[in-house]
């Protein structure tokens, strides 16, 4: 499938552990990935800055390598919503995490946050962006079911 949202045109490496990346739809964004590298211990050589400044795109420019080394690749779709993210959006990684958390197949995922089937598909394959209406909607729906639905139109109604 060609997905050009994770295509990568152009990465480099813009501080210690920042990323500026381009992708084959235009998008351009930098990536900050410290916590990545903290959390990962398969990772750890990135804390070097000669290593982390030796990225590029991998073989497929569906992610990249760091100093050549096949143990140190990030896949270009992770990155993509970790700068979303980042940048206060919503990811198609947060919506496939919010429909698995709450068991939602496509068609219930789409009636709780009153979208179309199909448009839900676009954002959650990362195709189109996703509203922040919608990133809203699903913490909205986290909110409601935490409640119980009684008690949250009760709260709504009150206030």
């Amino acid at each position: 499938m060609n997905q050009p949202q994770f295509y990568i045109t152009r990465v480099a490496a813009v501080g210690p552990t920042q990323l500026a990346i381009s992708f084959a739809d235009g998008f351009t964004t930098n990536v900050e990935l410290v916590e990545v590298i903290d959390k990962h211990p398969t990772l750890a050589q990135l804390a070097d800055p000669s290593v982390f400044a030796q990225v590029a795109p991998d073989e497929w420019s569906r992610g990249v390598i760091f100093a050549g080394d096949d143990d140190l690749t990030l896949a270009s779709d992770n990155l993509r919503a970790l700068a979303l993210e980042q940048a206060g959006e919503f990811s198609h990684q947060q919506l496939m995490a919010w429909m698995a958390h709450h068991q939602l197949t496509l068609d219930s995922a789409a009636k709780a946050l009153d979208v179309s089937r199909r448009m839900l598909a676009y954002y959650r394959s990362g195709e189109k962006p996703i509203p922040r209406t919608v990133g809203l909607a699903m913490i909205g729906w986290n909110a409601v079911q935490q409640l119980g639905q009684k008690n949250a139109f009760e709260y709504g109604a009150a206030a």
